[in-house]
């Protein structure tokens, strides 16, 4: 009888407590669940169709651009659907500008916003902000295509 008194005792503290961490669990995954989705990048966007992500990759390779800028600018201007050959002109096109502004001698860090401007606005566009005084981006686009790339790279491994 004393036995059982104790197990009954030892649960009465027991299931309460299991009760309490399985709840604060839930609370904790819930929590980081909605962080997480939070700065992940939908599923949709970035995402290639079938397999030419392995060609895509290929081409940012032969390029020497990151495969994460290419998704980025794509995710940044809204294209969900990336055929090859658009891909291959686009890659062709970001690392032409890249070169572009390297051979004036710019730095590396403004090589790659210079890139990018010349890629939303055009290479006359970026061209003329900067004689304009400065490598202004009145839409964000550097930032919006840095963040992307940020976040595919720590969230989704690309």
């Amino acid at each position: 009888m004393f036995m059982r008194r104790g197990f009954i005792r030892s649960l009465s503290v027991i299931i309460p407590l299991v009760i309490l961490i399985s709840v604060c669990a839930h609370s904790i995954q819930q929590a980081e669940g909605k962080s997480a989705t939070v700065q992940e990048i939908p599923a949709g966007q970035g995402i290639l169709p079938e397999d030419p992500q392995g060609a895509i990759r290929s081409l940012c390779e032969q390029n020497n651009l990151s495969y994460a800028l290419v998704l980025a600018v794509y995710q940044a201007e809204g294209i969900d659907n990336i055929t090859i050959d658009t891909a291959k002109s686009e890659i062709e096109k970001l690392a032409y500008y890249r070169n572009y502004w390297a051979a004036r001698g710019y730095a590396d860090e403004f090589v790659f916003d210079l890139m990018l401007l010349s890629n939303h606005y055009g290479l006359e566009g970026c061209q003329k902000q900067m004689e304009d005084g400065g490598s202004a981006d009145p839409d964000s686009y550097v930032q919006r295509v840095a963040d992307f790339k940020y976040n595919l790279e720590q969230n989704q491994g690309v």
